[in-house]
């Protein structure tokens, strides 16, 4: 058996399949979540490829390169944990545990994906062939309202919650316009265009805002140098805004937009809006009343009147997990922040622009069990590991197990083969 798998690693040609079969896979297994998640009954379709994808990466991972592990995807098994604890003690509704249970393995099998792969063009590549292909899905469904310009009534419906669609195209986007300005890769440029357009079918204001955020935030990194040049395309960005928001098929983003402004400058507001905000008020509440640990997985749905969710992160987890929830999925964050602030542009303006979304969008949707932002914060985790703490393990290639530190590397224990 030892001889068997000794051949195949010193095969070129094979190592070579499993390495790009892995990135197939892991581009099949994003197409998939996008497409079938929230599609009944085809979400049954996405756990195969996820399981196969993994099992691939894994066998890769072991045969050919050091098993990576960062010590700060401990922070989401502990959230699971207490989780568990908090549900014990509250609700014992243990129907989301299992869930959790295999998001951390997904969280585990991208970060250990990224590491195997280790060059970051490579990876934001996989994601944008992965959500080109969607974009492609999204066009035969859609493809009439598309050429007619006719988004009326808020594309992306087919797929589940448009919200969510909506976000598939903003990373979609962003991670395009990452290697347009930072790479130079201008052939995306039409590509991005495309994913920009798709993400204004869906009506979906707060992607907007977070494209144009992410925009401003990449422009300063590239041109912190030239304020003056920053403020003359700042100003550009506004003007293209303005005209953009005026024309007649995006009439429904700019009333649901200028909705949202009379909200924020009046204090009045939709019934859509006031009933999340009572939702959120109403999960924070009950978070106070419990919070060290919370009421368990669903305390919100099974301990108000309103049968749901709150329809805000933050709160949700605050509400279900106490401080002990929120501290253990929110730390990371600040981790990531800490690490990237030195790291290249492109690592750096992932990890602050996708960290600053992600704490924004706490307040507007709840994303904790999504298994696209557990693959997410997998990247961000990988993009920001170069002074974090990491367990190494290898037992082909130069055998070890060992922790590297911030400072130093400790040879812990040497593995017999």
């Amino acid at each position: 058996m030892k001889a068997f798998l000794n051949k195949l690693r010193n095969n070129k040609k094979f190592d070579r399949f499993m390495k790009i079969s892995c990135e197939v896979l892991f581009v099949l297994m994003i197409v998939s979540i996008c497409s079938f998640s929230e599609v009944y009954p085809f979400n049954y379709l996405v756990y195969p490829v996820i399981l196969v994808a993994s099992i691939f990466i894994v066998l890769y991972a072991l045969l050919f390169k050091t098993f990576v592990f960062d010590v700060r995807l401990l922070f989401f098994f502990s959230f699971i944990l207490f989780s568990i604890v908090s549900t014990i003690i509250g609700t014992r509704s243990f129907s989301k545990t299992a869930t959790l249970f295999l998001l951390f393995a997904l969280l585990v099998v991208s970060y250990i994906m990224f590491v195997i792969v280790n060059n970051k063009i490579t990876i934001l590549y996989c994601f944008i062939i992965a959500f080109s292909l969607f974009a492609i899905f999204f066009f035969v469904i859609y493809a009439k309202q598309i050429f007619h310009l006719n988004f009326s009534d808020r594309l992306g419906s087919y797929f589940g919650n448009v919200n969510t669609v909506s976000f598939y195209f903003f990373l979609a986007a962003f991670f395009s316009i990452v290697l347009i300005f930072f790479k130079k890769h201008f052939w995306l440029i039409p590509l991005s265009l495309t994913f920009v357009l798709f993400m204004l079918s869906t009506g979906t204001k707060k992607t907007l805002l977070s494209l144009f955020i992410s925009i401003l935030i990449i422009v300063f990194l590239f041109l912190k140098k030239h304020k003056f040049i920053y403020l003359i395309i700042v100003s550009c960005l506004v003007v293209l805004f303005i005209i953009l928001i005026n024309l007649p098929f995006m009439a429904t983003m700019k009333e649901r937009l200028l909705d949202m402004m009379k909200t924020i400058i009046t204090g009045e507001e939709g019934a859509s809006t006031w009933l999340r905000n009572i939702y959120m008020r109403s999960a924070f509440y009950l978070g106070f009343k419990n919070q060290l640990i919370g009421l368990g997985n669903e305390g919100f749905a099974l301990s108000t009147s309103f049968n749901t969710y709150s329809h805000s992160n933050a709160s949700e987890i605050f509400c279900n997990y106490g401080i002990l929830g929120i501290i253990t999925f929110y730390a990371p964050y600040v981790l990531i922040l800490k690490n990237s602030i030195k790291a290249d542009r492109i690592n750096k303006s992932i990890c602050i622009i996708l960290v600053t979304i992600y704490s924004f969008l706490s307040f507007a949707e709840i994303y904790y069990y999504s298994k696209l932002y557990i693959i997410i914060f997998a990247l961000l985790l990988y993009l920001s590991n170069e002074k974090a703490e990491l367990i190494e393990f290898s037992y082909f290639d130069n055998p070890h197990f060992s922790i590297r530190t911030n400072r130093i590397r400790v040879t812990m224990a040497k593995v017999e083969i």
